[in-house]
């Protein structure tokens, strides 16, 4: 049975070779959960652009707005959903 959204990954994002940032833009968040949009959280995120690879999926507006906003901070590793 699925409890919230951390069991749906298995708990990786506790993992030290794969962090995952949770964003919730219309709940409360929770269990380490950013709360706001995803762009938000990307913005204001420090990672290695050498070793970070994104994989984005979700509305296709904020897919466009984050495949604008990675490449601005030298994000190469952009996995994205195509629609």
């Amino acid at each position: 049975m699925v409890q919230n959204n951390f069991d749906l990954i298995g708990g990786c994002g506790h993992s030290h070779m794969l962090g995952i940032a949770v964003c919730v833009s219309r709940e409360t968040p929770s269990n380490g959960m950013r709360g706001g949009r995803v762009t938000d959280a990307i913005r204001t995120c420090n990672f290695d652009t050498e070793t970070t690879d994104f994989y984005i999926c979700g509305n296709s507006s904020m897919i466009d707005d984050t495949m604008k906003i990675l490449p601005e901070k030298g994000s190469r590793n952009i996995y994205r959903e195509q629609h």
